[in-house]
C-alpha cells in the first residue's frame, strides 16, 4: 500500500446537512479530515472523490453529531458504474451508512477500490 503527498495542504471541512441548498455533499481529493454536524434532521449522502484520482489518498469522516439521522456514505455514481466500490469488514458494496455521533470511518483508495482501515459504526 502506498500512501502519496500530494505536495498540497488537504482541509479539514465541516459539513451541516440542513445549511446546503442540497442533501449530497461532493468530497474533493483536498477533503482530508470531514465533520458531519447532521442536527437538522435531514438525511445527508456524501460522496467519497473519484477512486482512481484519489489513488494513495486516505479520508477521515465523523459523525459529529447525530440524533439517529442517516449519512450515508456513498462511492462517486461513475466508480459505481464502472465497477469500483468500497470494502467495509470485508463485504463489499457501494454505501456504508453512519447514524450516531461518533461513528466514523478511515477510508484509503488504491486506485481501484476504497478501503475501510479503521471504522466505529454499527
Amino acid at each position: 500500500m502506498e500512501i502519496r503527498d500530494k505536495d498540497s495542504l488537504r482541509r479539514v471541512i465541516y459539513i451541516t446537512p440542513g445549511a446546503l441548498d442540497s442533501q449530497t455533499f461532493q468530497l474533493t481529493n483536498e477533503d482530508a479530515l470531514v465533520f458531519v454536524y447532521a442536527y437538522t434532521g435531514i438525511a445527508f449522502t456524501l460522496y467519497l472523490p473519484l477512486v482512481a484520482d484519489a489513488a494513495g489518498l486516505i479520508f477521515s469522516i465523523r459523525i459529529a453529531y447525530s440524533p439517529g439521522v442517516n449519512v450515508t456514505v456513498s462511492v462517486h455514481a461513475t466508480d459505481v458504474a464502472a465497477g469500483d466500490y468500497l470494502v467495509v469488514d470485508d463485504t463489499v458494496g457501494d454505501t456504508q451508512i453512519l447514524d450516531a455521533s461518533n461513528e466514523y470511518m478511515v477510508l484509503y483508495s488504491d486506485g481501484v477500490m476504497w478501503y475501510e482501515l479503521q471504522g466505529g459504526h454499527a
